[in-house]
């Protein structure tokens, strides 16, 4: 094999499992995966439960007396929420870029610009699914500068701990159980949909973005772009609603990002050598022939976008 074989993948070719990472039993897998889900989202799920009902959180915060705690609890929730699934990972034998957390070998910005912008497109039609069925949702809390600063904080935390968590980790686990992809698909989606049942119908928009981010990741194997498209959405959403301007570069923004995207995928594209040559080798993983020192998945004609380090061989 040569590491200039070009031939084309096909763009909705997602990268298959490893299969060189010492074999997890189902029991476990799902184990860790509900119990680290249940630690950082019972309370979401059954906040949405309750609302649902009509039930609600308070709307505001009092004040920074209440604010600041509450943002320092965020703040150490993001922080475990990558602490905790990267030490459990480590214990099975997986590296942190296995869960996404590192740029990996033979990346470039273009491809990083082009993954946020297919995570933004699924976010603005999930929204707009969303938008037209919902019948419910959580109360817009008072402005004040306190909740506000709340709000930002969470809307920050909200990225990491939900593409980790629900994304990265859930899906690495189950895929060292060796469980069936489609499996994999169904319970990472019911778990996004949980904490955001408030929606009642509208729920089903959160199912088009999160069908996305899901193969994004499964594509590509990073999950820094959507953390940050996931974060910046969500930091957005709090800032337009509150003041016009902000609104404005909010769809300035995402408009840009869109254009650019298509621009650096026209240019990709043009520079793409012809496709060449015939089958080489059998698909497979193989040492990365960039010398990145890791593994790096061939289908036959051509190498995955990125490569992986190989598993620690201890704690």
């Amino acid at each position: 094999m040569r590491a200039g074989l070009s031939a084309r993948r096909r763009w909705w070719t997602v990268e298959p499992a490893r299969t060189d990472t010492p074999r997890l039993s189902s029991r476990r897998a799902y184990f860790e995966v509900l119990v680290v889900f249940g630690v950082f989202f019972a309370s979401g799920v059954a906040a949405a439960a309750f609302s649902v009902n009509g039930s609600h959180l308070p709307s505001s915060v009092a004040g920074w007396s209440e604010a600041i705690p509450a943002s320092i609890d965020q703040v150490a929730t993001g922080i475990l929420c990558v602490l905790v699934p990267v030490l459990l990972a480590r214990r099975r034998q997986l590296h942190s870029s296995d869960l996404g957390l590192r740029t990996p070998a033979g990346a470039d910005a273009s491809q990083w610009v082009r993954i946020a912008a297919w995570a933004a497109l699924a976010l603005i039609v999930g929204s707009g699914v969303t938008a037209v069925l919902a019948t419910g949702s959580y109360p817009l809390k008072s402005f004040t500068y306190p909740t506000l600063t709340v709000n930002l904080f969470h809307s920050l935390q909200a990225g990491p701990l939900e593409e980790i968590v629900v994304v990265a980790f859930l899906v690495t686990t189950l895929e060292q159980a060796r469980r069936p992809r489609p499996e994999i698909i169904a319970v990472a989606l019911l778990l996004r949909a949980s904490y955001h049942i408030y929606y009642g119908p509208g729920v089903a928009g959160i199912f088009v973005w999160a069908a996305v981010f899901l193969w994004l990741f499964l594509r590509f194997r990073t999950i820094l772009p959507l953390i940050a498209v996931h974060s910046l959405w969500d930091v957005m959403v709090i800032l337009a609603h509150q003041w016009t301007a902000a609104a404005a570069i909010d769809s300035l923004l995402w408009t840009s990002l869109l254009v650019t995207s298509v621009i650096l995928w026209l240019v990709h594209r043009a520079n793409r050598q012809t496709p060449q040559g015939p089958l080489l080798a059998p698909p497979g993983w193989y040492p990365d022939p960039a010398g990145s020192g890791g593994i790096r998945w061939y289908d036959g004609r051509t190498w995955a976008p990125i490569a992986h380090p190989p598993p620690p061989s201890r704690w």
